[in-house]
C-alpha cells in the first residue's frame, strides 16, 4: 500500500516516535501487534536496506533475501513503545514492519 505524501520512516523519526511514546499499543494494517521495524539509515549502504541494487534500487526488496543482503533492525517492546538497538537480520528473517511517516 502507499499513501499519499508518506515515506518510509528514517532512523531518526522511529527513535523520536518511541522518545514520545508513540509507538505503544503499535499494530498493522490488519490488526497484528508489530514487534519489531526495518530501519530506514539514509546514510547505510545499499546491502544494508534489503535493496534490490541489481535491478531497480528499491529498498526493502525481500525478492533479494536470497542473495544474502542483510537490513538494519530494532525490536520494538509494544507494551511500553521502547526500542532497542539497532542490529543487523538477513532479509529473510523474523517480522519486521516498515514503518510510514508523514
Amino acid at each position: 500500500m502507499h499513501w499519499a505524501g508518506s515515506h518510509s520512516c528514517l532512523s531518526t523519526e522511529v527513535e523520536t516516535a518511541a522518545a514520545a511514546n508513540e509507538l505503544q499499543g503499535l499494530t498493522d494494517i490488519e490488526g497484528n501487534t508489530v514487534n519489531g521495524l526495518w530501519i530506514n539509515d539514509p546514510n547505510a549502504p545499499p546491502v544494508l536496506t534489503c535493496n534490490d541494487i541489481d535491478a531497480e534500487n528499491v529498498p526493502y526488496c525481500y525478492r533479494t533475501a536470497h542473495l544474502g543482503y542483510q537490513g538494519q533492525v530494532v525490536d520494538l517492546n509494544n507494551a511500553d513503545g521502547t526500542i532497542g538497538a539497532v542490529t543487523v537480520q538477513p532479509c529473510n528473517v523474523g517480522t519486521y514492519h516498515v514503518l510510514c511517516c508523514y
